[in-house]
């Protein structure tokens, strides 16, 4: 119960500090450069629990989760930026009925019943109606979501094969300096894509907040 309650107020956390952040500073992958970055220095700075068993475990990892993770990510930001939290909140827990119907069609061995897809609607409805008042909908946020649930589900498919069905030698640092690491690597190009500087203020020309960016 405590884990479950501790992840429950970080996900809150997080996504109520990310809407800040990306609210601050509309720079979407400037932002996940900056998360990216924290974790890459914190996670070498306990480098010896990193433990990578072979370059081909390495390489099976690096040259696809990251991908995956780093596009979730950047479109998460742009979902925040686009949205309202009720909005967001409303369509993450349509997610998981994605997943099984993903799931179904990679035929991931799960067992999935009548009462399991109930109580998942049951939470849709019952967080649509607790957001009602607070959920916005425009095609840019609409498009913003559905790419961020697509990227989100097919990287914990991807993940849940690399750890459960072909696992790799890999621990759990380093896994998070891979993501991490190579998600940097990525998103430097999408920062000449997108045209994003440091230097670039916020919508209305006042100076970025660097407490909320940084919080």
């Amino acid at each position: 119960i405590g884990s479950a309650a501790f992840y429950l107020a970080s996900s809150a956390g997080m996504s109520v500090l990310n809407k800040l952040a990306v609210t601050a500073l509309p720079l979407p992958v400037t932002l996940v450069v900056i998360q990216m970055a924290f974790t890459t220095a914190t996670t070498l700075c306990g480098w010896r629990l990193i433990h990578i068993g072979s370059l081909r475990d390495a390489l099976r990892w690096g040259c696809t989760v990251p991908l995956l993770f780093n596009a979730m990510l950047v479109s998460s930001m742009f979902a925040m930026r686009h949205n309202t939290l009720g909005t967001i909140a409303v369509f993450r827990n349509i997610a998981p009925l994605f997943t099984l119907a993903i799931e179904r069609v990679f035929r991931v061995p799960i067992e999935v019943d009548g009462p399991t897809i109930a109580s998942l609607l049951t939470i849709v409805l019952g967080v649509g109606i607790y957001h009602a008042a607070s959920i916005q909908f425009s095609r840019v946020g609409l498009t913003a979501i559905g790419v961020n649930i697509v990227f989100a589900v097919l990287e914990r498919i991807l993940q849940r094969y690399l750890l459960a069905q072909e696992p790799v030698d890999l621990s759990k640092p380093g896994m998070m300096l891979l993501n991490n690491a190579v998600g940097i690597a990525i998103n430097g190009v999408l920062l000449v894509a997108f045209g994003e500087a440091w230097s670039a203020g916020a919508a209305d020309g006042e100076p970025p907040a660097l407490g909320s960016v940084l919080w």
